[in-house]
């Protein structure tokens, strides 16, 4: 079934598709944003606290991945998965403890990482300011200076766009908003071998699901770059002044504002 809903996003069947995952308790509808992110962060956490090499969280704008990436963080603290001491981030806000997931997000050949690699930090130096990670699918262990290299995030959750050709066990998708269409459901229901589960707020879903089914059958693929990007802006702005602020990190002041693969659950009644 999973492959076949896959199929369906890439051709703009998204009612089809999202029924499918309504009757297998896959799509979860939260009364607002807010909820939704507790409804994301929840899920998440029945295995994330535990394996977070093994789940990856989707969002249309880097405000909700930055939101997500630190509610995530805060309730593996929380659970005692991370050690006390982090290394800040020179820019954005975020911090690093050992056992975070941690994503490059510029190549760096001295560094020995590339755009979009993960990893999971194994060490800090809170004196120089470094944090090495292992880096997954392999043994490697890179060590970057943050003064240098400012170009690490939490790794727990990306863009849409940054998860291009990624694979995961299982995957957790905030969908919804303006960056959501055709090209980018498809591949936020392709990243995952196992489990894909879609999280969205009734203002963004619309009454019976009909904005989110609109905006999933949409094709965009010849928009041009400076448009996406300025919708995209746009949303950030908007979500700015109406989210709830990303909860900080003590001690650092607020952030700144696809080959198919079949999943495995049993059949529910539908949720809509």
């Amino acid at each position: 079934w999973a492959r076949d809903a896959v199929t369906d996003f890439s051709r703009g069947n998204a009612n089809e598709a999202l029924t499918a995952y309504a009757e297998r308790s896959l799509l979860s509808v939260s009364p607002d944003r807010k909820a939704a992110y507790g409804e994301l962060v929840k899920a998440w956490s029945e295995q994330g606290i535990r394996a977070p090499e093994e789940q990856l969280i989707f969002a249309g704008t880097r405000l909700d991945a930055a939101i997500l990436n630190r509610l995530v963080q805060q309730k593996r603290r929380e659970a005692g998965a991370l050690e006390k001491e982090s290394v800040p981030a020179p820019e954005g806000g975020d911090s690093f403890h050992v056992g975070d997931r941690v994503m490059f997000t510029k190549k760096s050949r001295p560094h020995g990482v590339d755009n979009g690699d993960l990893g999971t930090v194994v060490a800090i130096d809170l004196e120089k300011g470094t944090l090495a990670a292992r880096l997954d699918g392999s043994d490697e262990r890179v060590t970057v200076q943050l003064e240098n290299y400012p170009h690490v995030r939490l790794g727990y959750a990306m863009t849409t766009h940054k998860g291009q050709g990624v694979t995961i066990e299982r995957s957790f998708v905030l969908v919804g908003g303006l960056m959501q269409n055709q090209e980018s459901t498809y591949v936020q229901a392709s990243r995952a071998r196992g489990e894909t589960r879609l999280f969205a707020d009734q203002d963004t879903a619309g009454e019976d699901l009909t904005r989110l089914v609109e905006q999933m059958s949409k094709s965009r693929p010849k928009e041009m770059a400076h448009v996406v990007q300025a919708r995209a802006t746009q949303a950030t702005q908007k979500q700015s002044r109406q989210q709830t602020p990303v909860p900080s990190v003590p001690s650092l002041p607020p952030p700144l504002p696809e080959p198919d693969r079949t999943q495995r659950r049993a059949p529910q009644t539908p949720s809509f």
